[in-house]
C-alpha cells in the first residue's frame, strides 16, 4: 500500500465515523485518522522501496571479484607435448611478468623475463574480445585490470583453427581456461601460442 492508498483509506474511514456535530467532530476525527495513516505510511513506504531495490539487485549481473587472470593447475594430459616431451610450466601471472619492466631498461627487463619464454602456463581469464586471422588462427584477448601503479598488459591467447567450434560457444565476458606456450612478453602485451582449452 502506497502513500496515496493510505490517504484514500483515511478518507473512507473519515466518512464512516460518526461525528458529534456537523463540522467540529468530523475535523477532529479526520485529523486524527490522517495523522495515524501518515505514521503508518512512513513505515510502509520505506519497506516498499527496499523491496523494489532488492528485486532490482537480484536481476543485476554479478560482478566478479577480479577480472585479472588466475593461474590453474594444468591437467595431466596437458603436461606433455604431442611428441611425448614434458612441458615446463611457470607459475607467474601475466601481470607479474609485465611488472619486470617497471623502472628497468628494456635490456634489464628482457633478461628477467627471458626464462619464461617458450614455457607453458595454465590460466583462466575473462574474454574481452576475439578475432580470427587470415590463416584461421583465433586470438582471444583477456581482460586485464590495472592494480596500483603497475601496468596491465594486453594478454592474447592464440588458438589453432581446430578449436573454432569450442571457442564459438564462448562470448565476451565469459571465462576461458587454457594452457598456452608463452611466446612474447612486453610491458604492454603478452602473447601466448599453441593454446588448448581445458576444464577448470
Amino acid at each position: 500500500m502506497g502513500l496515496c492508498g493510505v490517504l484514500l483509506l483515511s478518507r473512507v474511514v473519515m466518512i464512516w465515523i460518526p461525528a458529534r456535530d456537523e463540522w467540529g467532530g468530523r475535523i477532529v476525527v479526520s485529523t486524527a485518522v490522517v495523522c495515524f495513516c501518515l505514521s503508518v505510511s512512513a513505515f510502509i513506504v520505506p519497506l516498499e522501496v527496499k523491496k523494489s531495490f532488492d528485486a532490482t539487485a537480484r536481476t543485476l549481473p554479478k560482478v566478479r571479484p577480479s577480472q585479472n587472470q588466475v593461474l590453474l593447475e594444468p591437467p595431466e594430459h596437458s603436461k606433455r607435448d604431442a611428441d611425448g616431451s614434458t612441458r615446463i610450466f611457470v607459475h607467474v601471472t601475466p601481470l607479474e611478468m609485465a611488472s619486470n619492466f617497471a623502472d628497468r631498461t628494456d635490456n634489464q627487463a628482457n633478461a628477467r623475463v627471458a626464462p619464461y619464454l617458450l614455457k607453458w602456463i595454465a590460466l583462466s581469464g575473462v574474454i574481452q574480445k576475439t578475432s580470427t586471422d587470415a590463416d584461421g588462427t583465433i586470438t582471444v584477448e583477456l581482460f586485464s585490470v590495472r592494480r596500483r601503479a603497475s601496468t596491465a598488459p594486453v594478454v592474447q591467447l592464440r588458438f589453432a583453427g581446430e578449436w573454432r567450434e569450442q571457442l564459438s560457444l564462448l562470448g565476451n565476458d565469459d571465462i576461458v581456461s587454457a594452457v598456452c606456450q608463452i611466446s612474447k612478453i612486453e610491458l604492454t602485451a603478452i602473447a601466448m601460442d599453441r593454446c588448448e582449452l581445458i576444464d577448470k
